[in-house]
């Protein structure tokens, strides 16, 4: 079995193929994502606004140092944290909700957002959040200078020790000796720095007035009138594009497992490279009453018959190379897969181009070919085998096509392999050869039985029909595979019941032949 390539329209039909599965997918998730969101408790989601303020203060001049982006940063880190959440629970006097905090561009102002099923109480909490952090950084900044209160009032106490100590040396001694002189110079160096202690006080002093927080609020939040979630609509059409993306894996999968024949390039890969002789679509407007009905006689007009005089002319090819080829084997891998409706068109139109043609019904088991042409089935191929009648006497010939004859199978025998693979049966296909053009045995199907792999080694040629969308590649190798392993002449396939959009109907059956309805001349009455 050759390796067979996929393209983006083996994709395309494959979705359409299983469409169901993706719809069905979509439907379940976009349910499943409404069903969530109509049993989740609804959430509210406020708002508070403040800018962050700088508390830094230049060691220079005492002037506040702008706000850097690892300040805001930290602010922003700063007003969601464990304490000024403990804050915020204090003011509540329960634990308080966490918080979210985001910086609204590139600015200093940070948003402050709290959920809750209660929107009153989101925004309740949203605002004591901002003023919890305006305290925090409060209490924060105030504890800072109270420490460098301390430590400077402490180097000021023990300056003005220091001067108190110095002055009461200085009087002491004569007032220019070169010890007064170097006590005043110590003197001047203490009441210096005195100075500049006093100064610093002065400024933290300030400070506390100037400073007195990191934030200001400039957005209260008010209650939300909206949910936040759950987003119905959002969830809801996420799911939906999830369930499709999931459904059209799921028919990639499916389609990838399944091996069954739908055109022309799965089933020349399945059969090894055997050409496809015709591509029969699907007949339209074709009841369960017209099932033995003669499609190809019934309606020449149609596209169904367009495509069994395409498989004459690839038949008529066969026999180019040789004058022998004159038997040709109809067969599938199993049941069910047209068979017996294509050997009897085929034969039909074998007959209506003028070649002198038989039909047999080599299908022992489950004879078929009788009812297209309303025949009792009393005898037939098994009657001729089992010398109780004659080939010419269990041979009728179609009234309305004096160039088809129909061979029957006739009663159903107890041992149908041994008749068709017998000396009888070669002798029976010699006889036909020598009357007709062409020889058109509908055989049993491959796997099941082994009918058809004895009688194929007797025909000229062989063709295997797969039914479109039914039969499976594995079963077409298979067919392939026994009848080639007993010298089967195996000259091509036929695919039948494809889609009239598909392959090549695309474009060569564009054409119709208008609203013109053709009623048969023909009638179901053969003769002998």
């Amino acid at each position: 079995m050759q390796v067979e390539e996929r393209n983006i329209t083996d994709y395309l039909s494959a979705i359409s193929r299983h469409k169901i599965v993706v719809l069905v997918t979509t439907i379940i998730a976009i349910v499943f994502a409404l069903a969530v969101s109509l049993t989740t408790t609804k959430e509210y989601t406020a708002s508070a606004q403040m800018q962050l303020l700088s508390q830094n203060q230049s060691t220079y001049n005492g002037s506040v140092v702008p706000l850097s982006a690892t300040d805001i940063a930290t602010g922003v880190q700063v007003a969601t944290s464990t304490q000024v959440q403990k804050l915020v629970s204090k003011h509540l006097g329960h634990p308080a909700p966490p918080a979210t905090a985001t910086e609204v561009g590139q600015t200093a102002v940070v948003e402050i957002s709290v959920s809750s099923p209660h929107p009153v109480y989101a925004a309740r909490v949203a605002n004591l959040y901002v003023q919890s952090y305006i305290e925090y950084t409060q209490q924060r900044f105030s504890g800072q200078v109270a420490a460098q209160e301390s430590v400077l009032e402490q180097k000021r106490t023990n300056l003005q020790a220091q001067i108190a100590q110095v002055e009461s040396e200085i009087a002491a001694l004569p007032e220019k000796s070169p010890a007064a002189t170097a006590l005043n110079l110590e003197l001047q160096t203490l009441s210096s720095q005195l100075q500049t202690v006093t100064a610093n006080l002065t400024q933290l002093e300030l400070s506390l007035e100037t400073i007195s927080s990191g934030a200001q609020s400039t957005s209260a939040a008010i209650p939300p009138t909206t949910p936040s979630s759950p987003k119905t609509l959002t969830n809801t059409a996420a799911a939906g594009l999830i369930g499709l993306v999931l459904g059209i894996g799921a028919t990639f999968i499916i389609d990838y497992f399944d091996d069954k024949i739908r055109d022309k390039n799965r089933l020349i890969s399945a059969s090894d490279g055997l050409p496809v002789l015709a591509d029969i679509p699907a007949f339209e407007q074709w009841s369960e009453e017209d099932k033995y009905k003669i499609l190809s006689l019934e309606r020449p007009n149609s596209i169904a018959a367009e495509a069994y005089r395409s498989l004459r002319t690839s038949i008529q090819f066969i026999g180019l190379d040789t004058s022998d080829t004159k038997v040709i084997l109809v067969t599938s891998p199993n049941d069910s897969e047209g068979k017996t409706t294509t050997a009897v068109n085929l034969g039909a139109t074998l007959a209506v181009g003028g070649l002198r043609t038989i039909l047999v019904g080599g299908d022992l088991r489950r004879p078929e070919v009788h009812k297209y042409f309303s025949l009792v089935n009393d005898k037939g191929l098994s009657s001729v085998l089992a010398n109780s009648v004659s080939l010419e006497d269990a041979t009728f010939t179609y009234e309305p096509l004096p160039n088809l004859s129909i061979l029957p199978s006739g009663p159903i025998p107890p041992n149908p392999s041994e008749l068709l693979g017998s000396k009888r049966m070669d002798d029976i296909l010699a006889a036909l050869k020598g009357t007709y053009d062409l020889v058109i045995i509908d055989c049993p199907p491959v796997l099941p039985i082994t009918d058809t792999v004895i009688l194929t080694q007797s025909a000229d040629a062989s063709i295997v029909i797969a039914k479109a969308g039914a039969t499976h590649a594995r079963a077409i190798a298979e067919a392939v595979s026994r009848l080639r392993a007993v010298g089967g002449k195996l000259e091509g396939t036929v695919i039948n019941s494809t889609e009239l959009g598909s392959g090549g109907y695309r474009y060569r059956y564009r054409y119709r032949y208008g609203a013109y309805r053709y009623e048969s001349a023909y009638s179901s009455n053969p003769k002998r």
